[in-house]
């Protein structure tokens, strides 16, 4: 199944648009803080960290694509 998706991607690379949306990553995409900056755009991404070091200083909400600062 890996395979196919893999060529499936690739197949469709040349239309694709260089980012994603943070609905479409798969459980091992998103993990680190510069994929994250990615999929959001360094703008947006910069306002979430800010919001979530303001509201979830403790990092509580960690299990999902955590936005942190790089």
């Amino acid at each position: 199944m890996q395979g196919y998706l893999a060529r499936c991607i690739e197949t469709l690379a040349p239309w694709a648009h260089p980012r994603t949306m943070v609905n479409f990553l798969s459980p091992d995409e998103g993990r680190s803080p510069e994929e994250l900056r990615n999929v959001y755009g360094t703008d947006l991404n910069d306002r979430l960290v800010a919001v979530k070091e303001k509201y979830d200083p403790e990092n509580m909400f960690r299990l999902n694509h955590n936005t942190v600062r790089a």
